[in-house]
């Protein structure tokens, strides 16, 4: 890439994040995102295994802005994300069985 691209950038050591428009795409999901939180307290094994109510909690509590800070980013991009998907196949496993 020596002689494409600037050198600042071939010599950057600092840590970038890989879709950083996560929260607008969260963002314009929220009403699924709530949806979808609701319907896991319906499953018996996500209410044992997910912490529904921190889930339930970030849906409610939506930041306006913020989104670079340290513990938004835990509780939306990590938390929040991880915990739907997490319980999406929980529910899938009980379909199964």
């Amino acid at each position: 890439m020596w002689g494409l691209l600037p050198e600042l950038v071939l010599t950057n050591r600092l840590n970038g994040l890989q879709g950083a428009d996560w929260h607008e795409k969260l963002g314009s999901r929220r009403g699924e995102i709530a949806s979808q939180v609701a319907a896991l307290s319906q499953s018996p094994l996500a209410r044992r295994i997910i912490d529904l109510d921190r889930l339930e909690d970030a849906v409610k509590n939506w930041p306006s802005g913020g989104w670079h800070k340290a513990e938004v980013f835990r509780e939306y991009n990590l938390a929040l994300s991880r915990g739907v998907a997490g319980g999406r196949f929980l529910r899938w496993i009980e379909s199964a069985n």
